[in-house]
């Protein structure tokens, strides 16, 4: 008695039927009708053959020729570019909406994007005809021809394939094109334009005679010390030790660069130095006493009231010193610094020098500072600085002779208390306090010269120059944007244009003579065209809807195919069949016999090749 199990097994309805039969050889037989087509031309109208708008020899050789001039343009433009130092932009960018850098990249991408397109095309119609044209000689394997997508539009997905099918040329060109859109082929950037021009110096070397009061060196004073606790640079016509005659010039909100003039100026040297020895004496009477000997031997005694506050620090004139033994405007200083936890004392001995140079000074458009100041010779003119009075010997511009004038002397007494106080302000800034600078040997000499100079060099512009008005030669340096075509990229874009158009015309020139003789009256690829192709040639009864692409191949494997040199069909090529591979005698009965059953049995198979289930278990 079976039992239910085996009738779930063994009943071709039930859900865990199974198929106990041995497999079967596959079912290779068909019928081809394309023996009854009728030839073209004898019933209707023979079309002509379908030639792709991009495989057209005349399109062809245009886009090729484009491509080529494209490269040969480049390298042109490339050389124009390096001959006239780039191309004009506008120094301000039109497009407000968007970078220059977005434009350098845009620009060229619309010139070659359209191009690289146009090849992509031309690869595209080689390879949507390349199977047609592997099937025109005849003995073609299914993989080569009828299962395999030529025409993926992502050219690296068919590399592959290309090699395989050799047109790999043809997309390797495509691929390469494709590339020149993300070539950064532009930059953007700034050139010295120099153009010659001419400016008003208001400024001469001269004394002002109305240095006595002393409100241009309260000033200078007063912008020293700003610039330690606010952290400013040099003034206008101001850089380090240098101080040149100012001079106007128009200004553009959009023009940068420098303007270069031929003037005079004037170099200041603080001229400062440790002492060889210096001491500190302090006493219970609050008398502390400091004695310091200078490199060139001059000595001073000075007293200071230790209790009055933990740090102290001022600046004192060293008569009889040198040959400055004139009023103490003009001697040596001295600067002097002590805290009294730990007990620390440091000093510096100043005597200030300057001299009167033509120079060549270029200041920057936007803000009149001093980008660079060049010595051209020594001022040869006589003048009431370098003669008499002054004779070349500058003020200290610290210590001025006593005046009755109570506002000139609370500028003296401001300006000989404020320069020492930025000074040791400036030490209290650094990393490691005013500790640190004291245990350097050097910490309070470096503060000191730079502090010191910045205040004498302002106090030189408005003591040592006097007003004027005279026209002098200049050159404008403007840094106006330019535009440059990079060489590397250049050479490499315009090798790929030419070398690409001589590929593509040569290969669609092969390409052009290899197809003459394929007859295709419609365009291929569509669903429709398929079908009117192989509808007649009877191997489609070897392939079901179902089959996934390995059933494909493995239902075709074995037969070779060609193009019917009569009606352009998809047929087999009998000829190429292995006799091996050929249906017996027997197997042909039985398939005419299963035929001729029509809807009463049905054949139930696995696949296209699999094995054939009986009719009833």
């Amino acid at each position: 008695m079976t039992s239910p199990r085996q009738v779930q097994f063994n009943d071709i309805s039930s859900p865990g039927f199974r198929d106990t039969n041995p497999p079967r050889p596959p079912r290779i037989s068909f019928r081809s009708s394309v023996g009854l087509i009728p030839t073209p031309g004898t019933v209707s109208k023979r079309h002509p053959t379908y030639e792709p708008v991009l495989l057209r020899y005349w399109v062809v050789s245009l886009g090729c020729a484009l491509l080529a001039a494209l490269g040969i343009a480049l390298e042109i433009v490339r050389k124009v570019s390096i001959n006239n130092n780039g191309f004009h932009v506008p120094e301000k960018n039109v497009f407000s909406f968007t970078s220059a850098q977005f434009l350098t990249s845009f620009f060229p991408a619309l010139i070659f994007v359209p191009l690289a397109l146009m090849v992509h095309g031309f690869d595209w119609s080689i390879r949507l005809w390349h199977p047609y044209l592997i099937l025109s000689r005849g003995n073609a394997a299914a993989d080569e021809t009828l299962l395999v997508d030529y025409v993926g539009y992502f050219p690296p997905s068919n590399v592959q394939t290309h090699a395989y099918s050799r047109i790999w040329v043809d997309g390797d060109g495509g691929i390469a094109v494709s590339t020149t859109s993300r070539i950064h082929l532009l930059r953007q950037t700034v050139f010295a334009n120099h153009v010659a021009a001419s400016v008003q110096s208001t400024r001469a070397i001269g004394l002002n005679p109305n240095i006595a009061d002393l409100s241009a060196f309260a000033a200078s004073a007063g912008f020293a010390e700003s610039a330690v606790y606010n952290r400013l640079g040099d003034p206008p016509f101001v850089l380090g030790g240098w101080a040149t005659a100012e001079f106007v010039f128009l200004s553009d909100p959009y023009l940068n660069g420098t303007m270069t003039v031929n003037t005079t100026g004037i170099q200041t040297n603080a001229n400062c130095a440790v002492p060889n020895q210096a001491s500190v004496t302090l006493s219970n009477t609050d008398a502390s006493t400091v004695s310091a000997t200078s490199i060139d031997g001059c000595s001073l005694q000075l007293t200071f009231t230790a209790s009055a506050a933990p740090q102290q620090y001022g600046v004192v004139n060293v008569p009889n010193c040198g040959v400055n033994t004139a009023g103490p405007a003009f001697q040596p200083v001295f600067f002097w610094f002590w805290q009294q936890n730990p007990n620390r004392f440091a000093g510096v001995f100043c005597q200030p020098l300057i001299t009167l140079f033509d120079v060549t000074a270029s200041a920057f458009l936007s803000n009149n500072s001093l980008a660079n100041v060049t010595r051209v010779d020594n001022y040869p003119k006589a003048n009431n600085v370098s003669g008499l009075p002054l004779n070349g010997v500058p003020y200290n511009g610290l210590i001025f002779d006593t005046s009755t004038n109570t506002n000139v002397q609370s500028r003296a007494n401001a300006i000989r208390s404020g320069i020492p106080n930025a000074i040791y302000r400036q030490a209290e800034q650094a990393p490691g306090g005013p500790d640190s600078v004291f245990q350097d040997p050097n910490g309070f000499l470096t503060l000191t010269r730079q502090v010191y100079t910045r205040h004498l060099s302002l106090a030189t512009t408005s003591n040592y120059f006097i007003s004027t008005n005279q026209t002098v030669p200049a050159v404008l340096t403007r840094l106006v944007p330019r535009l440059f075509i990079e060489s590397l990229p250049a050479h490499f874009l315009a090798f790929l244009c030419v070398a690409v158009a001589a590929v593509t015309f040569g290969l669609h020139t092969w390409h052009y003579r290899q197809r003459r003789d394929i007859f295709l009256a419609h365009e291929p690829g569509s669903i429709g065209s398929a079908v009117a192709l192989t509808s007649h040639s009877g191997f489609g009864e070897l392939l079901m809807p179902y089959d996934d692409s390995a059933a494909l191949s493995r239902a075709l494997a074995s037969l070779r195919f060609c193009l019917d040199r009569r009606t352009g069909a998809i047929v087999v090529d009998d000829s190429a069949v292995s006799d091996a591979e050929q249906l017996s005698a027997r197997g042909v009965r039985d398939e005419t016999m299963m035929t001729l059953m029509g809807n009463g049995q049905r054949h139930q198979r696995e696949d296209s090749s699999g094995a054939e289930t009986p009719p009833g278990s």
